[in-house]
This record gives C-alpha cells, sequence and structure tokens, in this order.
C-alpha cells in the first residue's frame, strides 16, 4: 500500500507510469490512499482500465484498489468507468484521458 493519509497537499498517482508525488518509480503496489486535500489525482494505465468507482473518491482500477482521489483520469486508450449513481453531484471529477471511454452509472 501508498499512502499520503498524513499528508496535507494533493497528491498525483499515475499507473501509466508507476510513479507518483515523492516516488520516483513503483511496482507492485496493490492500494493506494490520497492526502487529506481535495484535489488528490489518480491516472490509469495507457491501456483498456475498468474503473469500479463505489465511494466519493474509492473503487479499483483493474483490482487496484483506492481511497481519497477525487480526480481519475484514464489513460491512452479505451476505458469503461462504472459509477454508483449515488455520486453524482459529489466533488469528483471523472475524466476518460484519450481513446473511446464508456461511463455507465450503476
Amino acid at each position: 500500500m501508498l499512502t499520503y493519509a498524513a499528508r496535507a497537499t494533493a497528491v498525483v498517482v499515475n499507473l501509466g507510469t508507476d510513479s507518483a508525488t515523492d516516488v520516483a518509480a513503483f511496482s507492485g503496489i496493490e492500494s493506494f490512499v490520497g492526502s487529506t486535500a481535495a484535489t488528490d489525482t489518480l491516472t490509469g494505465e495507457d491501456d483498456s482500465n475498468v474503473w469500479t468507482v463505489n465511494g466519493a473518491g474509492s473503487g479499483n482500477v483493474d483490482g487496484i484498489q483506492f481511497t481519497g482521489f477525487e480526480e481519475l483520469i484514464g489513460g491512452s486508450d479505451a476505458d469503461t468507468f462504472d459509477i454508483d449513481a449515488s455520486l453524482l453531484g459529489s466533488n469528483s471529477v471523472f475524466s476518460g484521458g484519450a481513446g473511446d471511454d464508456t461511463f455507465n452509472l450503476v
């Protein structure tokens, strides 16, 4: 697990480059926790990703768990976002990135 839970400033985690704020490279991490700031960003790998967003800023992308990320960005290929419909109106930002992306409210 890579956690920024004690950090008060925003962080960026990029699964496509295997890098994150203050971490030049990582491998094999299965869970990420954002900071207490309201603008943490998680970017997916540069292939087709399936995002399951089941809480404000939390869920999983291709089996990798995340929580505390307000901006979720797909990779360069076609991404699918399955978003809990109760999150409409939340402060979360979803961006498909490049590719033909699908957003489903579930």
